[in-house]
């Protein structure tokens, strides 16, 4: 359920290769191979809310300490389930051998 907005101001430093673009239909000769999203008052690019809305998502998700914990329960229920498996399957070929 939707709680409140939160304005978050700054300025970012591109530190390693950047691409945030538009889908071109076909590929011109000499032409660019991908449009750059500018803004339409002051022509300079920008990162569109919804990428930055994404990688910061991403982000919270992997230190989210809750959610690391929720993902390793399930993989450790998951190959527990396994192993009891496995031990039945054994044990049950082992009586059957013994008797």
């Amino acid at each position: 359920m939707f709680k409140e907005n939160f304005v978050i101001k700054g300025e970012l430093v591109c530190e390693t290769g950047l691409h945030i673009g538009g889908a071109n239909d076909a590929i011109n000769i000499g032409g660019a191979d991908s449009i750059i999203i500018r803004d339409s008052v002051s022509d300079l690019p920008f990162i569109p809310g919804s990428s930055l809305k994404g990688k910061l998502r991403s982000l919270l998700e992997l230190n989210d300490k809750k959610s690391i914990q929720s993902v390793l329960e399930k993989r450790v229920s998951h190959l527990l389930t396994k192993i009891q498996l496995l031990l039945k399957f054994l044990e049950y070929h082992l009586i059957k051998r013994i008797i």
